[in-house]
């Protein structure tokens, strides 16, 4: 079977484009306008000690398809840089007082205080079809199951609406050493829930990422899961992602049109995708 191949309106954005881009930026910032994570952190943070460029590509993206009132989940100390009057919320499933316990390594930050403080897979006190779009950047890959995720996310944006997600790509990460998840796994986790495969992701994270030894594996995965930590329980490449986008419009009838699925050469570490909601759910 012939493989699938990215159709979307941006698979690569061009050094032509990113300049055109960068000098609207630098225009904006000359205004006043902030843009990016913020700058709160010390010379040398990890954070910032990086290429301006790595961030153009969900700038620009951003610029072009985020419009109207919104919502964005997670965001840290990093929300994306909103344009042409575009505004959001903000909602995390805990406040900065917990964040700041659970993310140590983001002392340095500011972080931004949710207005929603709830679970961003479920957003129980989002309605359906209220938002003109929903970022969730470096989110997807933390939730057991993707598949409801990205429906349940869908459901809130208007029809003509965008899903804006930025996406680790595995292997310039901490995950380079783990396997790609399978689509059937994924697929799995949506039919028949994640709780079976829960353990099995922490193992995997603790053997690759905290670098575990045989024997302070188990403890490793207890404390994970008494702590209900958030790791990367599904990691991607740029093609198995779009993948995984592709069978949820052919087979599972997500109303969705792929818009733009960005790689930026700057920055290898994520992949952008922007959906459009195209039409209403024909499954529950």
């Amino acid at each position: 079977m012939e493989s699938m191949r990215p159709r979307p309106l941006l698979n690569r954005i061009d050094d032509s484009v990113l300049a055109v881009a960068g000098a609207s930026i630098k225009l904006l910032e000359h205004r006043g306008v902030r843009i990016g994570c913020n700058k709160s952190a010390p010379q040398g943070h990890p954070y910032l000690d990086m290429d301006p460029r790595q961030i153009w590509a969900r700038r620009y993206l951003s610029w072009r398809f985020l419009r109207g009132e919104g919502i964005e989940i997670g965001a840290l100390h990093c929300p994306l840089p909103l344009y042409k009057g575009a505004r959001a919320r903000y909602v995390d499933f805990m406040s900065v007082e917990d964040a700041r316990t659970h993310y140590p390594e983001l002392a340095q930050f500011q972080l931004v205080t949710p207005d929603y403080i709830e679970n961003g897979e479920d957003l129980p006190s989002i309605k359906a079809e209220s938002q003109d779009f929903i970022v969730a950047n470096h989110f997807i890959e933390h939730c057991e199951d993707p598949i409801k995720t990205i429906a349940n996310l869908l459901r809130r944006v208007r029809k003509g609406g965008v899903l804006f997600l930025a996406v680790p790509m595995r292997d310039f990460t901490f995950d380079r050493t783990r396997t790609l998840t399978p689509l059937d796994h994924i697929i799995s986790d949506y039919k028949l829930g994640a709780d079976a495969s829960r353990i099995a992701h922490y193992r995997e994270w603790a053997e690759h990422v905290l670098h575990k030894q045989v024997g302070e594996i188990d403890d490793a995965v207890n404390d994970l899961l008494a702590r209900h930590y958030s790791i990367h329980f599904h990691v991607w490449n740029f093609q198995t992602f779009h993948e995984l986008l592709e069978v949820l419009r052919s087979d599972f009838k997500f109303p969705f049109d792929i818009v733009a699925a960005a790689e930026w050469r700057y920055n290898p570490f994520e992949s952008v995708y922007v959906l459009r909601r195209n039409g209403d759910f024909l499954v529950s």
